[in-house]
């Protein structure tokens, strides 16, 4: 019986060393070597258009050209929206200093001046209304993306046995959404609306002229907001970092302990860590990515607004200050203060969920 066993095993192995082979040389140009390599040689023609329709040549999305249009087509809409409302200011700012230039009498020049006031001051609550309403849409929308993020965020972290990464960084969402919540709260708008009117009394009033409120409050609300801007992106990204230390280390005393106490298997469970580790790596770039995007073709149009807007209220009031109307001048200088005020709290918003969503996609465990 063994005889027979050893001869079955033996035959077969003589008939193949006696079984001779051969070696073909195929010689192809360039053209023909991409063909041979090319994965259509091998993959079905129904599986590559349920690849490509699903976003699998990714060269085309990746094309900054296409961010670049993109930032156009909203700068053009932008000035196109605002180019009647800057006309009617512009050609407010030639007949007052048309009228200063005819007319020598305190009395009209003051009734002139009082109406200057009222038309513009009616431009530019049009325009900060519009912009209150557009920045509520702009800050509600990003925090539904931080809010609708955060699951996926905390089941990425635990797939990849981030467990103490994945505590730290719902702190740090929550701590972004509180600060969303008091900037879509009214106590901001009711804040920017003060200081608008505010602006309107120092115009119409000699007794409010010399308090330049404006100027003060934008001063220390953008002090304010850079000092809890900078503090939060430090804790926040100090957190990540040594969460994301603390998770790597403990994962790799695991792996450790696998691979030398477990026989056999554990260089299996250590390899196989290695597998999950990169797919956990390449869901985090995945998701941090496209959110951080989703993020910033959210705030793009808003901030495009207020820029324009600041180039046409400063060109101006340059143009006002050419034609001799200074307190026009200051008049526009504090219509800008406030507007920054709101560009201000715009900006940091998100600064603070841009890197959110950075330090979670590019801070490996």
């Amino acid at each position: 019986m063994k005889k027979l066993i050893v001869s079955a095993v033996i035959i077969p192995v003589l008939i193949m060393l006696f079984i001779p082979v051969n070696a073909t040389e195929i010689t192809v140009n360039s053209d023909e070597s991409e063909n041979i390599l090319s994965e259509e040689e091998y993959i079905p023609e129904y599986v590559l258009e349920i690849i490509e329709a699903n976003g699998a040549d990714t060269q085309t999305y990746a094309d900054y050209s296409v961010l670049v249009s993109f930032c156009l087509s909203v700068l053009k809409e932008s000035v196109i929206s605002y180019s009647d409302t800057f006309l009617n200011i512009m050609a407010i700012v030639f007949i007052m200093a048309i009228f200063k230039k005819i007319n020598d009498n305190n009395s009209i020049l003051m009734i002139a001046s009082l109406v200057f006031t009222a038309v513009i001051a009616r431009e530019f609550l049009v325009i900060l209304s519009g912009l209150f309403q557009e920045t509520h849409d702009v800050l509600n929308a990003d925090k539904q993306i931080i809010s609708l993020t955060l699951p996926s965020v905390i089941t990425v972290l635990l797939m990849g046995g981030g467990s103490v990464s994945a505590v730290g960084s719902s702190a740090s969402f929550a701590s972004v959404l509180s600060l969303l919540e008091i900037a879509l709260s009214e106590a901001v708008s009711v804040m920017i609306t003060a200081a608008a009117v505010l602006l309107i009394f120092e115009k119409l009033s000699p007794a409010f002229s010399e308090i330049n409120c404006s100027k003060f409050v934008k001063k220390y609300t953008v002090m304010f907001l850079t000092f809890i801007t900078s503090l939060m992106i430090t804790v926040v990204t100090y957190q990540t970092v040594l969460n994301a230390k603390t998770d790597s280390l403990t994962t790799r005393t695991v792996k450790f302990a696998a691979s030398n106490f477990i026989p056999i298997v554990g260089s299996a469970v250590g390899e196989s860590y290695k597998s999950i580790s990169a797919g956990v790596s390449y869901l985090k770039t995945s998701l941090g990515g496209i959110t951080s995007a989703a993020v910033f073709f959210t705030f793009v149009p808003i901030v495009v607004n207020i820029a324009v807007i600041k180039i046409f209220l400063s060109f101006a009031g340059f143009t006002a200050s050419l034609c001799g109307c200074s307190d026009e001048k200051n008049f526009f200088d504090g219509i800008l203060n406030v507007i920054d005020i709101l560009f201000a709290i715009i900006i940091c918003s998100a600064i603070l969920s841009f890197m959110l969503m950075f330090l979670f996609a590019f801070v490996s465990l």
